[in-house]
């Protein structure tokens, strides 16, 4: 049996050693372990030594090092798995947004179309307007020229011809 304990919440974990190596989750607080190749020093059977301290030390720095390296590598899985989770919904959120962003584009491209040819149609009518309204001032202008205005005081124009008319017979 390989024993450890959690990294996260130091739990005591046991596996079998057909395990090792394995990602598994912690049952205490589900984070994603990977099972060490031996049990850590506080679960190992080892036998009360009278060695100085010098050598159990020595001794210790090879499996201190396993130890530390096992937790890096367990650390460094564990970031490496929140940072593909984290790529993957953004890479998501960035599908969703250009998704939503053709669909502006469509509408703004339909709504600027139409916008055009409603300019279009206005600049055509404006054209036709003008060239009626320059029609009609030079009719204006001809019907000044025949229509001469008469003094104040003068009688009608065709009242003058009838009295003179009249005259004569």
């Amino acid at each position: 049996m390989v024993k450890f304990r959690c990294l996260h919440c130091s739990q005591k974990i046991s596996v079998n050693p057909e395990g090792c190596g394995v990602v598994i989750a912690c049952p205490t607080c589900s984070q994603a372990l990977i099972c060490p190749p031996c049990s850590d020093a506080e679960f190992a059977d080892a036998p009360v030594l009278l060695t100085p301290v010098v050598e159990t030390r020595s001794s210790m720095l090879p499996h201190l090092a396993r130890l530390m390296m096992d937790k890096l590598v367990q650390g460094l899985l564990f970031q490496r798995r929140e940072l593909m989770d984290t790529h993957a919904a953004a890479a998501e959120q960035i599908a969703v947004m250009e998704q939503r962003l053709a669909l502006l584009q469509t509408k703004w491209q339909r709504r600027l179309s139409f916008y055009e040819e409603r300019v279009a149609a206005l600049e055509v009518d404006l054209k036709t307007k003008a060239a009626e309204n320059c029609q009609l001032q030079e009719e204006i202008r001809q019907l000044r020229r025949q229509v001469k205005p008469r003094p104040l005081g003068a009688p009608p124009r065709t009242a003058a011809l009838h009295a003179g008319l009249m005259l004569r017979t």
